[in-house]
């Protein structure tokens, strides 16, 4: 490994783990994944990526969670993680939550504004599409 990734604070057993990927900056995690983070033994597992940012940068405030900026969940560079809390951790991500809430209109291409959205369930949903859907139930019950 190229010396300037060394970081004495880490063990070498740490370092021998690591790959570094050139064109993207991630530091490839190599050893065992569980839900594809890395995982290093210190007197009891971690995940490599929360040691690799406590050592180098800090202590992860209460409350917060490390989020990969990378999008690479096997990286341990300190450099692509930040302390967010969960609910922007989850938004960034690929989920369909995180889908959800990055659109701006409903599927019929109502926009989702403070006017035209109802909120239920940590949900948003169309007023537009809702009174189409009333209005069309009604006049089918009418007949």
């Amino acid at each position: 490994m190229n010396a300037q990734f060394l970081d004495e604070r880490l063990p070498d057993r740490f370092w021998r783990k690591v790959s570094p990927e050139p064109m993207s900056g991630c530091w490839i995690w190599t050893a065992t994944l569980r839900s594809g983070y890395g995982r290093f033994w210190e007197g009891h597992l971690r995940t490599a990526h929360r040691l690799a940012y406590e050592t180098m940068v800090g202590t992860v405030p209460d409350g917060l969670e490390l989020d990969h900026l990378c999008r690479t969940r096997c990286c341990v560079n300190p450099a692509h993680l930040e302390a967010v809390t969960r609910t922007v951790n989850m938004r960034r991500g690929g989920s369909p939550i995180a889908q959800h809430h990055a659109k701006t209109q409903c599927s019929n291409g109502h926009a989702f504004d403070d006017v035209n959205t109802y909120r239920w369930r940590k949900r948003r949903y169309c007023k537009a599409c809702i009174k189409r859907s009333i209005a069309t139930y009604k006049s089918k019950e009418a007949v």
